[in-house]
């Protein structure tokens, strides 16, 4: 229970900071204060700042696809309210900030890289469920992380031009390119 409760404590303490400062301006040593933990808990379970913004978004990850259970979500050709909301709520959060890019410097490459990572796993879960009787021309694997790519570009998107209508016409291209994918990857 402690080591759940000293997590949590450091991705609170995280998602805190980064509501009044940039990535790049928060220091591992800020993390510690905030969340109220010793340099060797963090340390214990992050090797740094970067592994706690994958961790953390994890979870956004979760409420991003939560609506996609079966095989007609994944194959309808119309964005789900969890794609939606979750789009409203990254603009709401980025309103004058700079790129994410910008913030991330040196580490943006491997940020995107553990980001992508990270959702394929997710995809490939909840299509391996709503899939689970059929057969892969292209593998789950190659399929899971083409469409992480895509879904993290989307987010990039924006994070960068953070407008509702950019968001609403490109949930739509991210859903009829996702269905796309999948009905190309399915042997049947």
């Amino acid at each position: 229970m402690a080591k759940n409760r000293s997590r949590r404590r450091i991705l609170s303490a995280f998602r805190e900071l980064l509501v009044s400062y940039n990535y790049g301006e928060i220091l591992v040593t800020a993390i510690i204060d905030k969340a109220e933990v010793s340099k060797s808990t963090f340390y214990r379970y992050y090797s740094c700042k970067l592994d706690v913004f994958v961790e953390m978004h994890s979870d956004i990850f979760d409420r991003l696809l939560v609506d996609l259970v079966t095989e007609d979500d994944w194959l309808s050709q119309n964005p789900h309210h969890s794609i939606i909301s979750m789009s409203m709520l990254a603009i709401q959060r980025t309103g004058g900030r700079r790129s994410l890019a910008a913030q991330f410097g040196d580490e943006w490459s491997n940020a995107v890289r553990l980001l992508k990572i990270s959702l394929a796993g997710k995809i490939k879960g909840k299509i391996n469920t709503a899939f689970s009787e059929d057969h892969w021309h292209i593998s789950l694997d190659v399929l899971s992380h083409s469409l992480s790519v895509l879904y993290i570009e989307y987010l990039i998107q924006l994070i960068n031009t953070p407008s509702l209508d950019v968001a609403k016409k490109n949930a739509y291209a991210l859903q009829g390119f996702s269905c796309a994918l999948i009905k190309t990857a399915l042997q049947r």
